[in-house]
């Protein structure tokens, strides 16, 4: 690497003679050609320093010209003895000259950055320090210092650059979008004929010209390049690392892509864009001369590539993440079932459209306010301390266990409902979801099969005690009559059989009648529920040998059999777990 190339680095100062002699010079009232013995006698003090150093008179030109300043500009001191400083290196001043030379006049120094050409063309930057050597009648002799400061602009820029692109990323709305960006600030700071962002396919065998500038229409967005390590690009990619390459007609093992042979494409860049799982793509800028591409250039590129893969990560997640909750909305959105979630203090945050339909509030009404406005006494005043002690010990009550409760409408209607709740965390937030079922229908249905199931129970039961046991009691009658008529006639067997017949058809009758009882032990008997209760206490007295004691107050009155019946099962079931246990 050239000295020039270290521009950058601090230097060593000049040695201390050297600068006293430079401070004698600017104090000395020397006679006119007293100056060009000091100069020429510590000019070899002045060529060991890589700063560009040369004396220039106005009116005049320039009289010293040391070998710094031959390296950074190109011309040598014969060329440039007697020439105008400002017209040979094309200066560019940061405020106009004559204020520069009022503040020489009146300092006898100046510093400041300036740009210059060089011989070459080169755009170069200082540092400069113009220091003041003798101003008599008018005219001003000077010594100027140039620190060539060129890269270090460069770079600067480049930081610049850099961040503004990261701002830029972040306000990105699409991959597009930021690989466009990325191209254009390729080719802007680096000066390249070409920039490309190029995408890799899923099977890592081919990259996609995602995003370019430079090129003739129809190749961005349409070309594809082979991954290989015959491509610059596809190089890059397999081996996983930044390739430089100044002429790429001197590599034998190097094949352009035809797009690219045919503009013309001599010196190129690719460095890869990382990606998980794998790397998303290659940048890269191409020239059609040997633009001398450096390192400084690859970490620009290398810095560009890793700002637009966290871009593209981000958006990547963000389109994932909206098409997630795209997916669990729909889903929320059309369940059928009412989904609502609620924050530690009970704040409702969402509420599905069922559970809009299902409590007659729009969700404007209820988002932000506490979900206790659906609820009924006692839930409605118990809820908050539900939370609370929840928060403070963990206690489960319904969270994990689903019951049925009752809900409330917006109209103040109540009605019956099974409630599912959960907890999750969200970060250090934690939310309540709760799944509302409206079990009105249901609940009316099961009282419909009930009255159903008990209307044809007593009609079975009506059906036996009417129907059947009066035609066994008909058939009874009839026995006992024929045995009476027998029994005049000594034939003892034959009255014996007809007893027997008689005594089953007794049999027959009574089980008949138990059984209408169980169908409907209430309403077939004529003291009602009292009555009924009573002779199922005899009933188990007889049958186990139990001591039990029937008692009311009164006489009961229960006009609806079904609940006279639901009273007498309740306490038919009692007795058999009292005689279980």
């Amino acid at each position: 690497m050239c000295a020039r190339s270290l521009g950058f680095m601090k230097r060593p100062s000049p040695p201390r003679h050297l600068r006293v002699r430079r401070s004698e010079l600017s104090i000395a009232k020397a006679a006119p050609n007293e100056w060009e013995n000091v100069l020429k006698e510590h000019a070899h003090l002045f060529d060991i320093s890589q700063d560009a150093i040369f004396l220039w008179r106005q009116p005049g030109g320039i009289e010293f010209w040391n070998k710094g300043a031959v390296d950074l500009y190109g011309y040598t001191e014969q060329e440039v003895r007697g020439r105008i400083s400002h017209n040979l290196l094309k200066t560019t001043h940061p405020v106009p000259w004559s204020e520069i030379e009022r503040r020489i006049r009146e300092r006898a120094s100046w510093r400041g950055q300036l740009r210059h050409v060089a011989r070459d063309g080169r755009i170069v930057t200082v540092e400069s320090r113009h220091q003041l050597i003798s101003s008599k009648k008018g005219m001003l002799l000077i010594l100027e210092s140039n620190r060539d400061v060129t890269d270090l602009e460069r770079r600067m820029r480049a930081q610049a650059i850099t961040a503004q692109f990261s701002i830029d990323a972040l306000g990105a709305s699409n991959v597009q979008m930021v690989c466009d960006d990325a191209a254009h600030v390729l080719r802007e700071h680096t000066g390249a004929d070409f920039s490309s962002i190029v995408e890799s396919s899923a099977d890592r065998k081919s990259m996609l010209l995602r995003s370019g500038i430079g090129w003739r229409p129809g190749h961005v967005g349409v070309t594809r390049i082979e991954v290989n390590e015959e491509t610059p690009k596809g190089r890059a990619l397999l081996l996983n690392q930044s390739i430089i390459i100044e002429d790429v007609r001197k590599d034998r093992g190097l094949r352009l892509a035809n797009f690219m042979r045919e503009h013309g494409v001599i010196s190129t860049i690719a460095v890869v864009i990382p990606g998980y799982p794998t790397a998303f793509g290659v940048l890269g800028v191409d020239s059609k001369s040997r633009s001398g591409f450096n390192t400084d250039d690859v970490s620009f590129l290398e810095s560009i590539a890793n700002v637009l893969a966290a871009a593209i990560s981000r958006l990547r997640f963000e389109d994932d993440l909206r098409d997630t909750s795209a997916r669990l909305r729909s889903i929320v959105d059309t369940a059928v079932d009412g989904i609502i979630t609620i924050d530690e203090t009970g704040t409702v945050e969402t509420i599905n459209p069922s559970a809009e339909r299902t409590f007659g509030y729009s969700a404007n009404e209820v988002i932000g306010r506490n979900v206790s406005m659906l609820m009924p006494e006692p839930y409605h005043s118990e809820h908050d301390g539900y939370l609370k002690r929840f928060r403070r010990t963990g206690e489960r009550r319904i969270i994990g266990i689903g019951r049925e409760v009752r809900g409330r409408r917006k109209d103040g209607s109540e009605f019956p409902m099974d409630l599912a709740v959960s907890a999750a965390s969200v970060g250090k937030r934690r939310i309540f979801t709760g799944l509302v079922r409206d079990i009105s229908k249901r609940k009316r249905l099961e009282q419909e099969i009930l009255e159903i199931s008990d209307h044809e129970q007593r009609r079975i039961g009506s059906d036996l005690h009417d129907d059947l046991c009066q035609r066994l009691a008909g058939i009874r009658f009839s026995c006992d009559a024929l045995r009476n008529s027998l029994s005049k006639i000594p034939q003892e067997e034959v009255v014996e059989g007809v007893e027997k017949i008689g005594s089953r058809v007794s049999e027959a009758i009574d089980r008949t009648r138990m059984l209408a009882r169980g169908l409907s032990p209430v309403a077939l008997e004529s003291n009602g529920l009292t009555s009924a209760l009573q002779e199922l206490t005899d009933g188990v007295k007889e049958l186990f040998g139990v001591d039990y004691t029937f008692k009311t107050k009164g006489r009961v009155v229960v006009t609806d059999g079904m609940v006279a019946t639901h009273l007498y099962r309740i306490a038919q079931e009692a007795i058999n777990n009292a005689l279980k246990h």
